[in-house]
């Protein structure tokens, strides 16, 4: 994938110029002098660049949002306006309503004087990204919780909501049967922030 004489500019820049060029530079037939690669050199350099390789594609995975994993209806129905946002899993749409966020569960920010761990982060979040702003709302099997708050994903255009809180590690996932439509996408997002370090799996311990 790579040639021996740009691994072999590499290894000048990594070893200096003076260490590697008694070892790889050979003078060819016609004066010139050509550039080829011990095996120790190339060995190594292979190696470094694969890593970085790998941890600049890790890394950067983390980085995408999280599309929506079904279609969103676009409807004058469906689209309403949050005005509020309560805290990291509800938000209250201009409507009145209280949407509670499926499948997810962030810190209380009650009470005030003591909030739990990570619990304002996640309302600051929520609300840059939600407040004032259109978004979509889906139901899965429950219309309504105990609190009489709507239980609903939340898409703004495709980013899927409910999934990028627990992928940046603003919430955890949780069940409450029967609305487990993306129980699997929201347990998967949960690993990869914990292996991230990412939100409250960092700050929380």
């Amino acid at each position: 994938m790579y040639s021996d004489a740009f691994l072999a500019q590499l290894a000048e820049r990594i070893h200096g110029k003076d260490e590697v060029s008694s070892s790889i530079l050979e003078e060819g037939s016609n004066g010139e002098f050509n550039r080829t690669m011990p095996k120790k050199y190339l060995n190594i350099l292979k190696t470094l660049v694969a890593s970085l390789l790998f941890l600049y594609f890790y890394t950067n995975s983390a980085k995408k949002p999280v599309q929506a994993p079904s279609p969103v209806v676009e409807s004058t129905q469906n689209l309403q306006k949050v005005t509020r946002v309560i805290d990291g899993d509800t938000i209250v749409m201009e409507n009145g309503d209280h949407i509670r966020l499926i499948g997810i569960d962030a810190s209380e920010i009650e009470p005030v004087k003591n909030p739990k761990c990570y619990a304002e982060e996640a309302k600051q979040y929520l609300t840059n990204l939600l407040e004032n702003q259109t978004v979509s709302l889906e139901q899965d099997v429950s219309d309504e919780d105990r609190y009489n708050r709507k239980l609903r994903y939340v898409y703004k255009d495709a980013l899927f909501i409910n999934g990028e809180l627990v992928k940046l590690g603003f919430a955890k996932q949780i069940t409450y049967e029967p609305d487990v439509k993306y129980e699997s996408l929201l347990k998967d997002l949960q690993q990869q922030a914990k292996k991230n370090n990412l939100g409250l799996w960092k700050e929380c311990k």
